[in-house]
């Protein structure tokens, strides 16, 4: 994946959270897809989807609207991955904890969308979050908000 230029960060649920907070990345890259496919859905797709992030925020489990990966999964190298996901739509994107001032404080940032109709996560999602999560601009943006 060639390095992206320009992007910023938006957060679309927890504005005013002090311990989580949901955002998108939104940038020119294709593979970067997950803010024009979410800006697309329809009133209640939208509303499904951020009842998921408030379950996230409040810290409810619900593995049937997101997870994460553990270090038993794929030799541990995508800890830092999230998913959101309604049937057949998922949200693929990363963990991070950007606000210095407060370490507690933590932020997922929606990358890629893709359909899904197998069991089995596509690892190619995830290493593309990878990918993206490293990129020096992303890193530089999410410096940015705090």
């Amino acid at each position: 994946m060639a390095d992206i230029q320009l992007c910023h960060i938006e957060i679309v649920a927890g504005q005013s959270n002090v311990v989580k907070s949901v955002g998108f990345l939104i940038c020119g890259d294709s593979k970067v897809n997950a803010y024009n496919v979410y800006d697309g859905l329809s009133t209640n797709l939208k509303r499904h989807l951020h009842t998921s992030f408030d379950y996230w925020m409040m810290g409810k489990h619900n593995n049937n609207r997101f997870h994460g990966w553990n270090k038993s999964s794929f030799g541990g190298a995508y800890v830092y991955c999230f998913v959101f996901k309604f049937p057949h739509n998922r949200f693929y994107g990363f963990l991070c904890n950007p606000n210095s001032r407060n370490p507690r404080y933590q932020l997922c940032v929606l990358v890629l969308h893709d359909n899904k109709d197998e069991d089995e996560t596509d690892e190619t999602n995830l290493k593309r979050v990878e990918e993206v999560r490293s990129q020096p601009v992303v890193i530089s943006e999410l410096k940015k908000l705090f």
